[in-house]
């Protein structure tokens, strides 16, 4: 909670340290006082993937092997760090593991979402790094992972 957030701040922060951020309040610390406390919490980034891949002629893609895909750029683009950009690029390693064999080629493309589900729209898909900031994480859910056999 906010509160809890704050009463942290206010018990490990430098004294005679100003705060700031975009969120503040009062809280009462361990000795009674009112203390007003301002912190910022960082900022969720929705986004949206998309994968077009073609199959290789000699091989199959296994079964399972799109659902696999999906949970690969799950575990990527939500275990990213604050101020981690996406780099589409950076997704095939894990795509082409998740999928064991069968691919041939392969486009990962990014954008940016209002909330979660939201369609994405057709000319806003990149290929480069889709850039994070300093208090801003990347987020994705299964239902913004768009696969494409092409």
């Amino acid at each position: 909670t906010d509160e809890a957030v704050a009463q942290e701040v206010e018990r490990t922060r430098p004294v005679a340290t100003r705060l700031h951020g975009n969120t503040s309040l009062f809280i009462t610390d361990p000795s009674g006082v009112s203390r007003f406390v301002s912190f910022s919490r960082p900022t969720q980034i929705n986004l949206a993937i998309q994968i077009d891949y073609s199959l290789y002629a000699e091989e199959t893609l296994p079964a399972g092997a799109e659902s696999a895909m999906e949970a690969a750029v799950l575990e990527y683009i939500n275990n990213l760090a604050l101020d981690k950009d996406v780099i589409p690029s950076r997704l095939f390693g894990p795509i082409y593991t998740a999928s064991a064999s069968g691919i041939d080629s392969l486009v990962v493309s990014v954008q940016q979402i209002t909330n979660p589900s939201d369609a994405p729209v057709p000319a806003n898909w990149q290929t480069t790094r889709f850039a994070i900031g300093a208090s801003q994480y990347a987020s994705i859910t299964s239902a913004d992972v768009y696969i494409n056999q092409v």
